[in-house]
């Protein structure tokens, strides 16, 4: 198969998507379930922002426990969104043509 073939957003997007799992793996086993990882503290932190809602303001707030599978969820989010940016900048076709 010719690689020319495949747009290159979808080639960021697939090296984004394994990377950020990967990224997210690895972020999620440095935190503890009293202690989240940055990515979770990050949205807790948006979260705390002034919202309209009342139940946004108040659930930064109730939060004690988090699990590992919310963390890995959040930390590779956040990692998929930086690399996929990222390579959309460095390597998209805006930037250097198709």
């Amino acid at each position: 198969m010719d690689i020319s073939a495949i747009p290159r957003e979808l080639i960021i997007f697939v090296v984004a998507a394994v990377g950020g799992v990967g990224l997210g793996l690895v972020t999620a086993l440095q935190g503890t379930e009293s202690k989240p990882v940055w990515p979770v503290r990050l949205y807790l932190r948006l979260l705390a922002s002034p919202w309209p809602i009342k139940r946004f303001i108040d659930y930064p707030a109730k939060r004690t426990v988090f699990p590992f599978r919310e963390q890995f969820l959040d930390s590779s989010f956040i990692w998929f969104f930086a690399l996929f940016m990222t390579g959309i900048i460095a390597f998209g076709c805006g930037r250097n043509g198709c």
